[in-house]
């Protein structure tokens, strides 16, 4: 499912991952374990399209995505989670769940502004899957 061949992220002088390669196959789990300092934030970046490696490549079911940018990756199903305990601290759970699954509506301004039909099914949709 997942791929890394030889990815390599440099920030200046400082490799932060050196030539990693792993498979991560669909339905096994797998962990990322080191130290502080050792790259698994930059590592989960580069896969996740926020920094892009300085070599290497990085495969999704067989479709080079080295160098998408992470709303493009996000929309193949790769997100990426933060050491963090709330998103919107004054939204309820339900309500960050939900904000979670826009990526994956068509709903725009234009269907803000007029209330339509799609944007309504969506929402309900995003209610009903976050339930």
């Amino acid at each position: 499912m997942l791929k890394v061949e030889h990815v390599t992220k440099m920030f200046g002088g400082l490799a932060a991952v050196n030539d990693v390669s792993v498979e991560f196959e669909t339905g096994k789990i797998n962990a990322i374990i080191g130290p502080n300092g050792a790259g698994k934030s930059t590592f989960f970046n580069l896969i996740s399209g926020l920094h892009q490696p300085s070599s290497g490549r990085i495969l999704l079911d067989g479709v080079d995505v080295t160098n998408l940018p992470s709303d493009k990756v996000a929309r193949l199903g790769v997100g990426r989670t933060f050491q963090t305990t709330n998103l919107f601290e004054q939204a309820t759970v339900l309500d960050n769940l939900i904000v979670g699954h826009r990526l994956r509506t068509k709903s725009g301004l234009w269907d803000v502004l007029i209330n339509s039909k799609r944007l309504q099914r969506e929402e309900k949709a995003a209610r009903d899957k976050a339930m």
